[in-house]
């Protein structure tokens, strides 16, 4: 049984992010998953998908203000950064940057697949 195109770009993002660090007050690797929510991915929805709770600070920011920073020439994985935009920027439509906490921030890059699941990235950062 042939892979969905869906779990051909888990395979392709888990292998790009190998190895790679977000960058914070502490440094945390990325994972890939796979989501079938209901449209339209809400703020809500990634709270309950992340099992927080609703309390939890929460926001959006766009896509360009998180991966902006990471391409930078001056930092040494920026090639790695820009096979992850690609990757990400091909595939889905619809990117959007969840933050959820404080702190502590789960971080998920999300978007929708031509089939309508969402892929993505999620991180974490510490940030006092």
């Amino acid at each position: 049984m042939p892979e969905s195109d869906d779990q051909q770009l888990v395979n392709l993002l888990t292998e790009a992010v190998d190895g790679l660090l977000y960058m914070s007050e502490s440094d945390y690797p990325f994972s890939v998953f796979l989501w079938h929510l209901p449209e339209p991915l809400t703020l809500q929805a990634v709270v309950a998908q992340a099992r927080m709770k609703k309390s939890t600070p929460a926001s959006v920011i766009p896509w360009e203000q998180f991966i902006e920073p990471l391409l930078d020439p001056a930092q040494k994985t920026a090639e790695r950064y820009q096979r992850v935009k690609a990757l990400l920027t091909e595939h889905l439509e619809e990117l959007q940057v969840f933050r959820l906490g404080k702190v502590e921030v789960n971080t998920y890059i999300v978007g929708k697949t031509g089939s309508g699941s969402q892929v993505g990235l999620s991180t974490k950062s510490i940030e006092t």
